[in-house]
């Protein structure tokens, strides 16, 4: 056993007896964030992780996430309302979002709670883009390594996704509604959303469809972005009430997009379809033991084709690259009332699954020239249990400790050219491995008065690798100083998982006029998987010997620190100055440089004027927002990765509108008032087709200056 695991089991079995040692009654949710619903009402909130004790934790409500007038999840949520967390750009749809400096698969992205993927290897749809952001009724963020059962445990965070829960009306009932959205200025599109829901005591529904249509956008100095596509999508809830104590809530959705574009990858997106369905069951309040039991099952299945249309390649080759995900899953957890407060007990599995073969044919004889596997069938199991324990110690002090155990079973059916090329860049070709690996952490809260909250935390995480760092064989995102030609990606199946060792300290809550969240935090990696730049070679192909290669490989010691806050102070009682801060610094202690890929000193601040329209006689609400975001450059950068420095950058944003109490909304946000011209650090370079263009002329620059005007409300006429 190593020896962060020890550290960081000791001190959690540490702070555990101290919890038996006080019979301090336990401090519930309704002395917290918010109130916990009584049985009679509408409640799934088991699905929920937020809010989380004694960690740094944002949840944007539906209505952050309507004013926003983001094309998806990540866009909402690389504004200022969830400190830490920046947004990855490849193309105009699915920014993948990024929490304090790690990406991909170290944050557990989660849908009601059931972990997701998607099926690209470029993530054209990361597991946030599964889902329609409109259709949401909270995005939940929790930073750091804090909770334990909600699938395994990751080194960055949590994001989860909640669907808006349909509501039960005494007699039957039709709500429907619609919902509009405009881009103008440097990106020209149009949303529509229908929404139908209803429902009356016993069973209730909402059923959204989604409709989207967007073009290539323009940077601040002209340049022309490959990011069109069109999206559908179709988001359902069903909420049954079976008995005064039990709920059934079942789910489906269906995302689709078509003819994406991705100005900084090497293919196109044709088809992207998302299935995903979950069946939950809930029993409330058993016995004075048993407050809750949840069972969960759910499937997804991603169907994801790439070809090479609109690039350069497509004058030499014709690329066919189909790509299926499926993931099936479940889980149980019963809360009890034990030990004096309120314990929480159960288990999850996943089994992911991801396939693709790429096929090269001749642009005019449509002769195969190419063809091989590049997802030998890649298969990931993953069966936890978990136990986590929320206790006051007395009426200022609370103590959360949990931990979990996953057994997790990676496997693949590579072809011999795949194995000797695994062989050949890795030393090891063997697909099978099993794990167990072990995760905890402890919370400690202090409340000097009842609307504050001072936490501490400490938290060990283990990610296994997933399948695109395992097994993946394939073309790779555009990378700054490589040769020219497409840069494939070669995956290593014998990484051992990633281990962190994680320390927060921080904040929550408010004094007086002035609110505020957030936290500093260090956290060591063990075995970090760190992608660099090699060489492929000779005797396999492709890629073809002597190229440049992207390889997979574990380092001893990668070390993170830094801190993430957001402020709100009331100047007025309709005028408040807000702002935002995260800043994080990477080091690859194991070869003595900054670890590659880690965004630059992030900051907003601006004014939020909000009040009620005394004198109109609907009484809206009215609300200007303009904000101001400043970048730092980011010098710390590793060439060997691929890496390039980027310019710091400052720019101007204003959102406004108005909303009325019957449901009618009005919004307007201006993105990028001043036209700036400028790129994110963690944005891919165009891939180098042809070997001759510059490195300049390779930046992919985020859109010029974008008007959107949203407008929703109920259809009128119906009761």
């Amino acid at each position: 056993m190593d020896r962060t695991r020890w550290v960081s089991i000791w001190i959690v079995v540490g702070l555990a007896l101290g919890v038996f040692a006080t019979s301090a009654p336990f401090v519930t949710a309704a002395e917290q964030d918010e109130p916990v619903e009584s049985l009679p009402g509408v409640t799934v909130s088991a699905e929920r992780i937020y809010p989380v004790p004694g960690a740094a934790t944002t949840r944007l409500t539906d209505e952050d996430v309507e004013e926003a007038l983001g094309k998806d999840v990540g866009d909402v949520l690389k504004g200022p309302a969830a400190p830490g967390v920046t947004g990855l750009r490849r193309g105009g749809i699915n920014l993948d979002p990024v929490i304090r400096g790690l990406r991909e698969d170290r944050i557990n992205v989660m849908i009601n709670g059931m972990k997701q993927w998607g099926a690209g290897p470029f993530r054209m749809d990361p597991p946030t883009s599964l889902i329609d952001a409109t259709s949401l009724g909270s995005i939940e963020v929790i930073r750091g390594p804090y909770t334990v059962t909600r699938g395994p445990s990751t080194l960055a965070g949590a994001i989860n996704l909640v669907t808006k829960e349909p509501e039960f009306h005494e007699t039957w009932a039709l709500r429907p509604s619609l919902a509009s959205q405009f881009s103008a200025g440097n990106w020209l599109g149009w949303t529509v959303r229908p929404i139908l829901a209803g429902g009356n005591d016993r069973v209730a529904f909402r059923v959204q469809g989604g409709f989207r249509d967007y073009g290539d956008y323009e940077s601040g100095n002209g340049t022309t972005i490959q990011s069109q596509f069109t999206n559908r999508s179709v988001v359902s809830d069903v909420l049954v009430k079976t008995a005064p104590n039990q709920r059934l809530r079942l789910s489906f959705s269906i995302d689709s997009d078509r003819d994406a574009f991705f100005q900084g990858l090497p293919l196109t997106a044709e088809i992207d379809d998302a299935y995903m369905g979950s069946a939950t069951y809930q029993f409330l309040e058993l016995s004075p033991l048993i407050e809750r039991l949840e069972l969960t099952a759910y499937y997804t299945h991603i169907h994801h084709v790439m070809s090479n249309a609109g690039k350069p390649t497509l004058s030499s080759f014709v690329t066919e690259f189909p790509l299926d995900s499926a993931t099936v899953g479940g889980r149980l957890q019963a809360n009890l009332r034990l030990f004096g407060g309120l314990l929480s007990v159960g288990g999850d599995y996943y089994r992911l699954l991801r396939t693709g073969t790429l096929t090269n044919r001749h642009p005019t004889t449509g002769a195969v020239m190419q063809v091989f596997n590049a997802w030998p069938s890649g298969l990931i199991q993953d069966g936890g249990v978990f136990a986590e324990l929320q206790r006051a110690l007395n009426p200022r002090w609370r103590l959360v400790v949990g931990a979990r155990v996953d057994f997790v079973n990676a496997d693949a059916k590579p072809d011999s050219a795949t194995t000797t090329l695994w062989q050949a860049v890795n030393g090891n070709a063997d697909p099978s491995q099993t794990e167990t690996n072990v995760s905890a952490n402890a919370r400690l809260i202090y409340s000097p008065v009842p609307t504050l909250d001072l936490f501490v935390g400490v938290g060990r995480a283990v990610r296994t690798a997933d399948t695109v760092e395992r097994f993946f064989r394939g073309p790779s995102p555009g990378v700054a100083n490589a040769g020219p030609g497409i840069i494939f990606t070669v995956g290593n199946p014998g990484l051992d998982p990633e281990q962190s060792l994680e320390v927060d300290a921080g904040m929550k809550g408010s004094l007086g006029a002035l609110t505020f969240e957030g936290s500093f935090f260090w956290s060591h990696i063990d075995d970090f998987i760190l992608r660099t730049l090699g060489t492929s070679p000779a005797g396999v192909m492709p890629p073809a010997p002597g190229s440049t290669i992207r390889v997979h490989r574990n380092i001893n010691n990668a070390q993170l620190l830094g801190g993430d806050f957001l402020f709100s102070y009331q100047l007025t009682p309709h005028l408040a100055l807000i702002g935002s801060f995260q800043y994080v610094r990477g080091e690859n202690e194991n070869q003595s440089k900054p670890l590659p890929e880690i965004p630059p000193l992030d900051t907003t601040w601006g004014f939020r004027y909000e009040r009620v329209a005394e004198h109109f006689g609907s009484r809206p609400r009215l609300w200007l927002q303009p904000m101001i975001r400043g970048v730092q450059a980011q010098k710390r950068i590793d060439p060997a990765a691929g890496e390039v420095a980027t310019a710091g950058f400052v720019t101007v944003n204003l959102s406004t509108g108005i909303e009325w109490p019957s449901g009618y909304r009005l919004a307007l946000n201006v993105d990028n008032l001043l036209d700036l011209n400028y790129r994110e650090h963690l944005t891919p370079f165009t891939p180098n087709f042809s070997g001759t263009a510059s490195l300049a002329s390779r930046q992919v620059f985020e859109p010029g200056r974008v008007i959107i005007i949203g407008v929703q409300g109920p259809i009128p006429g119906w009761d």
